[in-house]
C-alpha cells in the first residue's frame, strides 16, 4: 500500500488532547499535509504538559502530546486574534479538511464555524468533535465517558473498580471521525461539495459497549465487574499461574476447544464443564481445578502443546514485553515533533495489496 495515499491532501487542525488530534495523524501517517493549530497563549496544547514520571520536566512536549501529534506542522498563534483569523482563513481557503474540537459557542465567536468556513471554502470537510452535542457545551473527557456510559462499573473487581488503561472513548470516537472524514470525501469525488462531519465521544462510547449493550437490550442483564473473566463465556481472559510461577490467560472460545484442553493438561473434570452455561454456572470450581491442572506444567510445555492443538492462550506481558516482541516490531514508527525524533506507534494496522 502506498504510505503517500494522502499526500494531496490538506489538513487543518484547531484541536487538542487526543480524539480529534488521533484523527489527523492517521491522514499525516499516510502522507497527508497536517497544519496544526495551537493557542501560545495557553501554552498550547494542555497535553504537552501531561508527564509522565520520568519525563524531562524541561522538554516542549510530553510523549503523550508524541502520540498523536507527530509529523505534523505545528503553528503557535494566538487564536482571538486578527492575525490568526487571517492565517487560518488562508489555511482554510487551501484545505481538504478542517478537524475540531472546540465548542460551538467558541467557534462561533471566533468565526471558525461552519458556515463561516464553509463559505470560505465550498468543498471544505468540516469535522467537528463534540463531547455530547453540537449545543451541549459540558466538558467531556475520556473518563467522564467511562464512567457515564457504563466502562468503569464494569471493569475491575467489585469491591475495586478500574478504569481501562488506554482512552477507549477518546480512541472510538477518533475513528468514528476519520470514518467519517473519508465518506465524505469518497462523497465530494462525486458531488463537489463540502460536508459537515459530526461525532461526539458520548455515542462513540455507547457504540462500543458491544455484546455488554445487547446482553441488558435483549435479556435485562446488567454486566458486573469480573476482573478479566468474560460474562459470556468461560474460562475467557481467566489466569493462571504455571509450574514456573509464569501467568497464562486463557480465551476458550467453544466447547469443543475447551474438549481439546481437558485432554491437553489431564483436567480432571468432575463437573459436567461439556457445556459453556455450566462453566459459567460453576466458575469458581471451574477455575479451582484448572488451577490445580495448569500448574503442574511449565510454560514453555503449555505453550507446546497449545500451540500444536489450536488452543487460544496468551502469556501475560507488560508493555515492553510487547512492544520488544518480534511480532510488534513493524508497528514501531520513527517520527518528528518540535523538530526532534520521537518513536511512536503506527495509526496504520491493515495492509492493502
Amino acid at each position: 500500500m502506498d504510505k503517500h495515499f494522502f499526500k494531496d491532501l490538506k489538513i487543518v487542525e484547531l484541536a487538542s488532547i487526543l480524539a480529534a488530534p488521533a484523527a489527523s495523524s492517521f491522514f499525516s501517517e499516510l502522507g497527508a499535509n497536517v497544519t496544526k493549530i495551537e493557542n501560545i497563549k495557553t501554552g498550547g496544547d494542555p497535553i504537552r504538559q501531561w508527564k509522565n514520571s520520568v519525563e524531562d520536566k524541561n522538554k516542549a512536549y510530553s510523549s503523550y502530546y508524541c502520540s498523536v501529534n507527530y509529523n505534523k506542522n505545528v503553528l503557535f498563534l494566538d487564536i482571538q486574534s486578527d492575525e490568526a483569523q487571517r492565517k487560518i482563513y488562508e489555511l482554510v481557503a487551501e484545505a481538504d479538511v478542517f478537524i475540531t474540537n472546540l465548542h460551538e459557542q467558541k467557534l462561533k465567536k471566533l468565526s471558525f464555524d461552519f458556515d463561516t468556513l464553509s463559505e470560505i471554502n465550498h468543498g471544505l470537510i468540516y469535522a467537528q468533535l463534540h463531547a455530547y452535542s453540537r449545543n451541549d457545551d459540558r466538558l467531556g473527557y475520556d473518563m467522564v465517558m467511562q464512567a457515564e456510559c457504563g466502562y468503569l462499573s464494569m471493569t475491575g473487581q467489585e469491591n475495586q473498580l478500574a478504569k481501562i488503561p488506554v482512552p477507549i472513548a477518546d480512541l472510538s470516537a477518533s475513528h468514528q471521525l476519520k470514518e467519517g472524514i473519508l465518506l465524505a470525501l469518497l462523497e465530494r469525488i462525486k458531488t463537489g461539495k463540502g460536508y459537515r462531519v459530526e461525532v461526539s465521544l458520548y455515542d462513540s462510547a455507547i457504540s462500543s459497549l458491544s455484546y455488554q449493550a445487547s446482553n441488558y437490550l435483549n435479556d435485562g442483564l446488567i454486566a458486573k465487574p469480573l476482573g478479566t473473566a468474560h460474562p459470556n463465556i468461560a474460562p475467557y481472559g481467566d489466569l493462571y499461574q504455571t509450574k514456573d510461577d509464569k501467568m497464562i490467560m486463557l480465551a476458550i472460545g467453544s466447547d469443543a476447544q475447551f474438549g481439546k484442553l481437558k485432554k491437553i493438561i489431564n483436567f480432571d473434570d468432575v463437573n459436567d464443564f461439556a457445556i459453556n452455561q455450566s462453566r459459567l454456572t460453576d466458575r469458581g470450581k471451574l477455575n479451582t481445578h484448572l488451577s490445580a491442572s495448569i500448574k503442574k506444567f511449565y510454560l514453555k510445555e503449555l505453550e507446546l502443546m497449545f500451540n500444536e492443538n489450536g488452543i487460544p492462550y496468551a502469556k501475560v506481558n507488560d508493555i515492553g514485553e510487547c512492544l520488544t516482541h518480534d511480532d510488534s516490531k513493524s508497528m514501531i514508527l520513527n517520527g518528528i515533533v518540535d523538530g526532534e525524533d520521537v518513536l511512536q506507534l503506527s495509526n496504520i494496522a491493515f495492509n492493502i495489496t
